[in-house]
Formats: C-alpha cells, structure tokens, sequence
C-alpha cells in the first residue's frame, strides 16, 4: 500500500476510477508511526470542509483503524468508484491507501 501524509488541508487520496472495485485505507498506527496521534477524516465524493468543518466527513479515523468499500460486500457502485479524500485535525499524519481495479 502506498503511504500518504495527509494533514489540516483536505488532499484527495483516490481519484474517481469507473474500473475500481475495491479501495482500502489505513491509518498507520502510532506504535509504527510515533507521530499518528489524530484523528484522520475520511469523505468520498468531495472533500470534507477541512478542520472547522470535520462533521462532512464520512469517516473518523484513529491510529491504527481503517475503512474500506468494496463492491463484492455490497458497497454502492458510486461510492466505491468515485473519488476519495482525507484531512487530518493534526499535520503530517501518514495512511496508507490501496485500491483495486477490473482487470478486463
């Protein structure tokens, strides 16, 4: 999986993907990462307001959890295809970010 750093400014970590079936990320845990002590903010579609803004986002994120969509759970197609970004409530907070895509 790819590492990402992700902090007080929304960064898009997926773009849309009409092949995507599966994106996973991670929040890499402090006892990995020492300085992964926030929180990581996760929307999809667009992004999240940014820190004053935070109740936008989709997902809430602690070191060491995780969120994924994929379609072969029964995940809506928009969701898992469409773009995906993160924001942080603490700078140079680091991810990692995988995603799966139809081979044909």
């Amino acid at each position: 999986m790819p590492r990402v750093t992700v902090g007080t400014t929304p960064r898009q970590i997926l773009r849309p993907n009409p092949k995507r079936i599966k994106w996973e990320v991670q929040f890499v845990p402090s006892s990995i990462i020492a300085g992964n002590t926030g929180l990581v903010f996760i929307s999809r579609g667009g992004p999240a307001g940014g820190v004053a803004d935070l109740a936008t986002a989709d997902e809430t994120l602690n070191a060491g959890a995780s969120t994924t969509e994929n379609l072969k759970d029964g995940s809506s197609e928009e969701r898992v295809k469409d773009e995906v970004w993160a924001v942080s409530d603490t700078a140079g907070q680091i991810i990692n970010v995988s995603e799966d895509i139809e081979l044909k």
